[in-house]
């Protein structure tokens, strides 16, 4: 018994095939975008009231703050419409260096955006943050 190959479905198993590549590696223009971004922020400052008392105390603190933000764009838009900023902070003092730490000052700040309309968008922010013993200033 010979071997008889249908032409039809050979043309339609090659569409097929055909199609689930371009689908593989063609840009999904029907998705959304998520994104994560890493960034260090390094800075000195000196303080001169580092315990915001009456009886003042001095020093040099350096300030490291690692960022992860997370990004959001629905299908179609090339803005992102949400971003989620997790930042700890490590403080290095210079004179109290029993006050050294990483973690006990946390940001965490959040933002949507919706445009309703052309002429009508909508911004909600927050932030939650945690703060140390010491209040050094902000570096943002």
């Amino acid at each position: 018994m010979d071997f008889i190959r249908n032409h039809s479905r050979t043309w339609s198993s090659w569409s097929v095939l055909v199609g689930v590549v371009l689908g593989l590696f063609a840009p999904a223009m029907g998705h959304a975008a998520f994104a994560s971004r890493f960034s260090l922020l390094v800075g000195e400052e000196y303080n001169d009231n580092i315990f915001f008392t009456k009886q003042k105390e001095h020093d040099f603190v350096t300030i490291i703050t690692p960022t992860l933000t997370f990004l959001y764009a629905p299908a179609g838009q090339t803005a992102p419409t949400f971003n989620l900023n997790v930042s700890p902070s490590a403080y290095l003092y210079a004179r109290h260096s029993d006050l050294n730490n990483f973690g006990d000052t946390l940001s965490v700040n959040g933002v949507y955006n919706y445009q309703y309309s052309p002429r009508l968008n909508f911004h909600v922010s927050n932030i939650l943050q945690r703060l140390g013993e010491t209040r050094p200033g902000d570096l943002d």
